[in-house]
Order: C-alpha cells, then sequence, then structure tokens
C-alpha cells in the first residue's frame, strides 16, 4: 500500500468536506485543569482550519486495545506536518519506539537528550508535550510528541488496532484529533483493522 497516496486522499475527503462539529463526550475523569480537557474549548477551531497528517501511537491506555470497557481514554502519540514525514511515516514509528524504549529505564541511564522524554513516558499522567528535531537525509524534520484522547466512535471497530492514524491538527491549536473514520480510505482502514499499520 502506498501510504502517502492513501494520506492524500484522506486529506482531501476531509478539506472537501469539513466537519463543522461533532460530539465527544468529556470523560468523568477528566479535570478541567489536565491540558487534554483544553480539546473541548479547541474543537471547533481545530475542525474548521485544521489539516490531516499521520500520527503514531508511543503508548497509550491498554483499556483501548479491548472492546470493554467502552470507555475513552488517553495515548502519547508522534506527529509532523512536515509532508516529508507524509512520505515517509515509518519514521514515526522509528522516533516512537526510540522513546517507548526508554519506559521505566532508570533516568541515570538514559541519554541525556531523552530523558525527559523517558520520564513522561513512564509517568503516564504527565501531559507535557515536546517537539523533536530530526535529520533525514539532509531534511531537518519536525516531530511533535504529544499527550491526546483516543475517542472510540472515531476508530473503525471502535477500538486501537493498528498503530498509525491520520490526525486533524492546526498550528493554531495545542491538541490534536483522530481523523473520523468515514474520510479514511477503504484499504487504509483494511490495513489498519488487521494491525498491518
Amino acid at each position: 500500500m502506498d501510504l502517502c497516496n492513501e494520506l492524500k486522499i484522506m486529506q482531501n475527503r476531509y478539506n472537501e468536506k469539513r466537519l463543522r462539529n461533532i460530539f465527544l463526550k468529556r470523560p468523568k475523569w477528566l479535570k478541567s485543569r489536565d491540558p487534554i480537557s483544553l480539546f473541548f474549548g479547541e474543537k471547533k477551531a481545530l475542525l474548521k482550519n485544521g489539516s490531516v497528517c499521520y500520527a503514531y501511537i508511543v503508548q497509550a491506555n491498554t483499556i483501548l486495545f479491548d472492546w470493554f470497557p467502552h470507555t475513552d481514554h488517553p495515548a502519547h502519540i508522534v506527529y509532523s506536518t512536515d509532508p516529508y514525514i507524509g512520505e515517509n511515516p515509518d519514521i514515526l514509528e522509528e522516533t516512537a519506539n526510540a522513546i517507548y524504549q526508554y519506559k521505566d529505564v532508570q533516568l541515570d541511564l538514559v541519554p541525556e537528550e531523552w530523558r525527559e522524554l523517558a520520564r513522561v513516558v513512564t509517568d503516564e499522567r504527565d501531559r507535557s508535550g515536546f517537539t523533536l528535531s530530526t535529520e533525514r537525509n539532509g531534511h531537518t524534520v519536525k516531530i511533535h510528541f504529544l499527550p491526546t484522547m483516543i475517542f472510540r466512535k472515531l476508530l473503525p471497530r471502535r477500538k486501537l488496532c493498528g498503530s498509525l492514524l491520520p490526525i486533524i491538527t492546526s498550528p493554531d491549536c495545542g491538541t490534536v484529533m483522530v481523523l473520523p473514520k468515514r474520510y479514511w480510505t477503504k484499504e487504509f482502514r483494511a490495513a489498519w483493522i488487521r494491525g498491518e499499520i
């Protein structure tokens, strides 16, 4: 499957028929001071002005990989709006794996440039976000690490099956949202459900 082409199709679908609003219920455990709750105030602006790009799950609440209980939970993701990542989404997987390898590792054993990320993935309640830079084939790419809510109603099968996700993001907002499944291509959706991407 040509993931770059699949992304372009999903981008076009969203640009042609943008959502104006969508009801997504705030979980009872989500406090207003929690940075993830910013999403509910920024949702309309995100839908109106956002663009579609790929994200990759670094870690997610394990409940999201099962059918029940049917509740929404947070995840840490990495994503980039750089078109180079759209053509090379495997860079997101490599970055996510590089971060996750330091989960639960004693911090003084973690390379200094990865320590803050290691601390956050180990303390899953920490909602800190970071921007990383990586050099690939002479191209400097900015990759964002961010906590976000995974709303089951946006996903095929209403659970996490794969790790690569199309998301909506905007530079004007401090949050992102999974692209609703109605915009996903048939091929991407099928591969994602099979856990191939």
